[in-house]
Protein backbone atom coordinates (compact mmCIF):
# COMPACT_ATOMS: atom_id res chain seq x y z
CA UNK A 1 0.00 0.00 0.00
CA UNK A 2 1.56 3.37 -1.68
CA UNK A 3 0.31 5.93 1.89
CA UNK A 4 0.87 9.30 1.59
CA UNK A 5 -1.90 10.80 4.60
CA UNK A 6 -2.96 13.15 1.76
CA UNK A 7 -4.20 11.40 -1.47
CA UNK A 8 -3.68 7.71 0.24
CA UNK A 9 -4.66 7.34 3.60
CA UNK A 10 -5.12 4.32 5.62
CA UNK A 11 -5.71 3.64 9.74
CA UNK A 12 -5.45 0.55 11.35
CA UNK A 13 -7.02 -0.75 14.17
CA UNK A 14 -5.04 -3.15 17.23
CA UNK A 15 -6.43 -5.30 19.87
CA UNK A 16 -4.15 -3.92 22.49
CA UNK A 17 -5.14 -6.31 25.28
CA UNK A 18 -4.34 -9.32 23.15
CA UNK A 19 -0.81 -9.33 22.94
CA UNK A 20 0.76 -10.74 19.35
CA UNK A 21 -2.96 -10.42 17.76
CA UNK A 22 -2.15 -8.32 14.48
CA UNK A 23 -4.12 -5.43 13.15
CA UNK A 24 -8.05 -6.17 13.58
CA UNK A 25 -9.09 -3.44 11.06
CA UNK A 26 -8.15 -1.23 8.83
CA UNK A 27 -9.89 1.53 7.06
CA UNK A 28 -8.55 3.55 3.62
CA UNK A 29 -9.13 5.70 1.11
CA UNK A 30 -7.88 7.04 -2.59
CA UNK A 31 -8.47 10.08 -3.78
CA UNK A 32 -9.77 9.99 -7.39
CA UNK A 33 -7.51 10.86 -10.22
CA UNK A 34 -10.68 12.40 -12.01
CA UNK A 35 -12.16 14.69 -9.59
CA UNK A 36 -9.85 15.55 -6.12
CA UNK A 37 -12.91 16.10 -4.12
CA UNK A 38 -13.93 12.70 -4.10
CA UNK A 39 -12.00 9.54 -2.74
CA UNK A 40 -13.20 6.07 -2.63
CA UNK A 41 -13.06 4.39 0.38
CA UNK A 42 -12.60 0.66 2.48
CA UNK A 43 -13.20 -0.58 5.40
CA UNK A 44 -12.37 -4.31 6.47
CA UNK A 45 -12.91 -5.72 9.95
CA UNK A 46 -11.72 -9.06 11.31
CA UNK A 47 -14.50 -11.81 11.34
CA UNK A 48 -14.06 -12.24 15.45
CA UNK A 49 -14.15 -8.24 15.84
CA UNK A 50 -16.88 -7.18 13.82
CA UNK A 51 -20.73 -5.42 15.21
CA UNK A 52 -18.10 -3.64 17.95
CA UNK A 53 -17.98 -0.52 16.37
CA UNK A 54 -14.81 -0.60 14.86
CA UNK A 55 -15.24 -0.11 11.63
CA UNK A 56 -17.75 2.99 12.57
CA UNK A 57 -15.18 4.59 14.63
CA UNK A 58 -12.46 4.11 11.84
CA UNK A 59 -14.98 5.26 9.27
CA UNK A 60 -15.46 8.54 11.48
CA UNK A 61 -11.93 8.86 11.68
CA UNK A 62 -11.18 8.41 8.45
CA UNK A 63 -13.78 11.10 6.88
CA UNK A 64 -11.87 13.36 9.91
CA UNK A 65 -8.72 12.73 7.96
CA UNK A 66 -10.30 13.35 4.22
CA UNK A 67 -12.45 16.53 5.28
CA UNK A 68 -8.93 17.67 6.20
CA UNK A 69 -7.37 16.76 2.97
CA UNK A 70 -10.24 18.37 0.83
CA UNK A 71 -12.47 15.62 0.49
CA UNK A 72 -15.75 16.13 0.69
CA UNK A 73 -17.65 12.62 -0.92
CA UNK A 74 -16.53 8.92 -0.14
CA UNK A 75 -17.58 6.26 -2.82
CA UNK A 76 -17.78 2.65 -1.86
CA UNK A 77 -18.85 -0.47 -3.87
CA UNK A 78 -21.03 -3.08 -1.28
CA UNK A 79 -22.26 -6.10 -1.67
CA UNK A 80 -26.33 -5.93 -1.87
CA UNK A 81 -26.18 -8.90 0.67
CA UNK A 82 -24.45 -6.67 3.55
CA UNK A 83 -27.81 -5.63 4.48
CA UNK A 84 -26.13 -4.61 7.90
CA UNK A 85 -23.65 -2.36 6.33
CA UNK A 86 -25.88 -0.93 3.61
CA UNK A 87 -28.76 -0.05 6.24
CA UNK A 88 -26.04 1.49 8.23
CA UNK A 89 -24.88 3.97 5.59
CA UNK A 90 -28.17 4.97 4.92
CA UNK A 91 -28.84 5.75 8.34
CA UNK A 92 -25.65 7.96 7.88
CA UNK A 93 -27.15 9.72 4.58
CA UNK A 94 -25.26 7.81 2.28
CA UNK A 95 -26.95 7.58 -1.35
CA UNK A 96 -27.05 4.02 -2.72
CA UNK A 97 -27.75 2.77 -5.97
CA UNK A 98 -26.98 -0.17 -8.32
CA UNK A 99 -23.79 -0.72 -9.41
CA UNK A 100 -22.87 -4.11 -11.29
CA UNK A 101 -25.01 -7.49 -10.20
CA UNK A 102 -25.22 -8.00 -6.55
CA UNK A 103 -22.90 -4.76 -6.20
CA UNK A 104 -24.08 -1.22 -5.04
CA UNK A 105 -22.48 1.87 -5.30
CA UNK A 106 -22.45 4.16 -2.05
CA UNK A 107 -21.92 7.79 -2.55
CA UNK A 108 -21.62 9.70 0.97
CA UNK A 109 -20.81 13.22 1.82
CA UNK A 110 -18.49 13.63 4.19
CA UNK A 111 -19.45 15.28 7.69
CA UNK A 112 -18.65 18.74 8.36
CA UNK A 113 -16.28 19.19 11.12
CA UNK A 114 -17.90 19.06 14.81
CA UNK A 115 -20.78 16.88 13.44
CA UNK A 116 -23.03 15.10 15.58
CA UNK A 117 -23.09 11.59 14.78
CA UNK A 118 -26.69 9.15 16.11
CA UNK A 119 -24.98 7.70 20.18
CA UNK A 120 -26.09 4.74 21.18
CA UNK A 121 -26.47 4.33 25.05
CA UNK A 122 -23.21 2.34 25.15
CA UNK A 123 -21.23 4.76 23.23
CA UNK A 124 -21.93 7.27 26.02
CA UNK A 125 -20.97 4.80 28.55
CA UNK A 126 -17.22 4.58 26.81
CA UNK A 127 -17.18 8.06 26.24
CA UNK A 128 -17.63 9.26 30.12
CA UNK A 129 -16.04 5.81 31.30
CA UNK A 130 -13.02 7.01 29.06
CA UNK A 131 -13.31 10.56 30.30
CA UNK A 132 -12.88 9.41 33.98
CA UNK A 133 -9.99 7.14 33.70
CA UNK A 134 -8.27 9.66 31.53
CA UNK A 135 -9.10 12.34 33.95
CA UNK A 136 -8.00 10.13 36.08
CA UNK A 137 -4.33 9.87 34.76
CA UNK A 138 -4.24 13.55 33.86
CA UNK A 139 -5.22 13.12 30.22
CA UNK A 140 -7.20 15.59 28.49
CA UNK A 141 -10.52 14.38 25.95
CA UNK A 142 -11.96 17.31 23.63
CA UNK A 143 -14.95 16.72 22.05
Amino acid sequence: VDVDGVDRCALAAFAMDDVGTPGVAIARYARSRDDATRAEAAVTVLDAYQRRGIGTALLHRLAEVARRNGISTLTATVMWENRALLDGLRALGAEIRPSEPGVASVEIAVPPEHAEYHETDLHRFLRVFAERVGEAIGLRFER
